[in-house]
Formats: C-alpha cells, structure tokens, sequence
C-alpha cells in the first residue's frame, strides 16, 4: 500500500549509501533546506514505512540495485497552488 504524507515530525529512514538511521528533521537540515520548504515535503510510505523524500532521498530498504529495475519519482509542484 503506497500513501503521501506530508512531515509530521519524528520520521527517521536511512537514507541510501548510509550505515545508519537518521533523523528526518537533522538529515533535512544537514542538506541546508529551510524550514518553510521541510514542512511542505511530501513523503512516499509504502507498507507503513518511510520510502522516499520528494526529490531528494530514498530508504535504503527501497532503492533499487544498479542491476534491479526501479521507479524515478519526479514530484512537481503545482502553480495553481502558488
């Protein structure tokens, strides 16, 4: 089951390449996105667990090996909602 949700607070996910869980929030920050930005990010769960953060990163658990073929999200933002 794939849902969006937007920030909550407390989410933490690996994101690909790292040994470690994270920190949304801390992560979010380390890549020197604002706050107004941060709270608006739309988030991909599937089965209950954090997958993807917009553009930006995914769950380890998630990402498809070079020789695996996956999905590439693009997420948009609508001018109507400007």
């Amino acid at each position: 089951q794939a849902e969006i949700h937007w920030r909550t607070g407390g989410e933490t996910f690996r994101p690909q390449g790292q040994q470690h869980t994270q920190n949304l929030k801390r992560w979010l920050q380390a890549q020197n996105m604002p706050p107004w930005v941060r709270a608006r990010l739309p988030l991909l769960y599937l089965e209950g667990q954090l997958a993807t953060v917009a553009d930006g990163a995914i769950n380890h658990n998630y990402a498809a090996q070079p020789e695996e073929p996956g999905w590439v999200l693009h997420w948009a933002r609508d001018a109507r909602l400007s």
